[in-house]
């Protein structure tokens, strides 16, 4: 009859225990951010790669006005204050399109834990139509008001306004595309993996050990 091995129980389960605490205590405050935040290899410097990774991009309706036919999918409304309540809270999982003059003023302000905002963000700059309605502004009596008018209704005429939103973008093709992984989390996989591991090969040895080595 083989002894039961208490000494290696004992071991198997204290390691169990300190796993137990120390995963689980990890998986509640970090493991859900590792696996929920994108990491990626490097910076997303366009929108192209943006728009690759399939990340949603919130904008403003007027800024949806300037986005051509064939990137509309990629683009969703959201009121502006929606958006700067996300960006202020550090809500992640998105890209949003906002003024410059507003970003530039949030990137210089701290969160409630002190820590500026432009540490937390990566700002993208690209143009993004490749086509503008134009305008023009005149005095009332101004000599080339007429001469503007008629331009005007010569554009109307040729359809040079109806081809706006239609242009292709300036938007820049990534060489290589950044695609996300978890390749970040098989640290703790992996010494997961080897924890456990050890643990069973200690259960192993002590059972060898006590029915080879010891005597009753």
């Amino acid at each position: 009859m083989i002894p039961f091995p208490r000494y290696g129980v004992h071991i198997i389960l204290i390691l169990y225990f300190v796993y137990t605490i120390e995963f689980t205590n990890s998986f509640q405050g970090f493991i859900i951010t590792a696996l929920t935040t994108p990491k990626y290899k490097k910076n997303i410097d366009t929108l192209d790669e943006l728009m690759q990774n399939d990340i949603p991009i919130y904008t403003e309706r007027s800024f949806l006005e300037y986005i051509t036919e064939s990137y509309r999918d990629h683009f969703y409304y959201m009121h502006h204050s929606e958006q700067e309540d996300n960006l202020r809270n550090l809500k992640f999982g998105a890209a949003y399109m906002v003024p410059e003059f507003w970003l530039n003023l949030l990137l210089k302000n701290k969160t409630r834990s002190g820590i500026y905002y432009s540490q937390y963000y990566h700002v993208v700059r690209e143009k993004l139509s490749g086509a503008a309605p134009l305008t023009y502004l005149v005095r009332n009596k101004s000599p080339y008001r007429s001469v503007l008018g008629d331009l005007s209704v010569r554009r109307l005429d040729f359809g040079l306004d109806l081809e706006f939103g239609k242009t292709k973008p300036f938007i820049k093709k990534s060489k290589s595309p950044v695609i996300l992984t978890l390749r970040h989390f098989w640290g703790a996989q992996i010494l997961f993996e080897f924890g456990m591991g050890c643990a069973l090969l200690i259960f192993i040895l002590e059972i060898l050990y006590s029915k080879y080595f010891v005597r009753n």
